[in-house]
């Protein structure tokens, strides 16, 4: 099974498991691109990660996952595997790397964001077609949450203007033109409910860039 799981992309954990459940292989498709731009080398991310690179502490993270089996890495040159390589060679210790981070990481999202945010923002978010306008609130949260909490800047303008062109690979539209009404009733489940819209409002004044452009789907894998 092809699946987006990593570390700023928990959400699809249950078709992991699923998955292995039923053993069958996981291959993480794209981790360094559509897991946070991670081949530029976020700088919040790699002082976070150090001395890992981000490409290699989100390897790890797959990887720890029980059930994910395989990733793709884009190549441009054959020297740009050695980094990857080198990941491959820490593969028996990656609980043992991945734990400090994975909490330095969590830590810097609380810091900005709250804890409280950090551990429920997902819960009784609806689905994207049960959502006013079609609007796709949960993966606008994603971002708010991991490209905002994280400093993602790129990874985090690239996606959402891909909203309303990315098809079956990336449904759902942008926060335009909503009723806060609705928005609230839509997320009545959600302990955010309140907040949302507005937050809907500041993730679309801060990231919405009509020219902007990004590739859905497994041929955005490559960087």
């Amino acid at each position: 099974m092809n699946l987006h799981y990593y570390f700023i992309n928990p959400s699809t954990l249950p078709c992991v498991e699923a998955a292995r459940k039923r053993e069958m292989g996981v291959l993480v498709i794209s981790p360094n691109d559509k897991g946070g731009h991670l081949w530029k080398n976020p700088q919040e991310m790699a002082e976070l990660c150090a001395p890992l690179h981000p490409m290699q502490f989100n390897a790890l993270f797959c990887w720890a996952q029980e059930g994910v089996h395989t990733l793709t890495m884009g190549a441009a040159q054959p020297s740009d595997l050695d980094l990857h390589a080198e990941t491959a060679a820490l593969y028996p210790q990656r609980h043992e790397w991945v734990a400090p981070r994975k909490k330095a990481l969590e830590e810097k999202i609380a810091t900005r964001l709250g804890q409280d945010w950090l551990k429920n923002w997902q819960t009784g978010i609806p689905y994207y077609y049960d959502s006013p306008g079609e609007i796709n609130i949960f993966e606008i949260l994603r971002i708010y949450t991991y490209g905002i909490g994280l400093g993602l800047e790129s990874f985090a303008k690239a996606r959402y203007n891909l909203l309303g062109k990315g098809g079956n690979w990336f449904p759902g539209n942008k926060a335009v033109d909503f009723n806060p009404t609705q928005i609230k009733e839509a997320c009545n489940q959600s302990p955010y409910k309140d907040q949302i819209p507005e937050l809907l409002n500041e993730v679309h004044r801060s990231l919405n860039d009509s020219k902007t452009s990004a590739q859905a789907g497994p041929r955005g894998s490559h960087h």
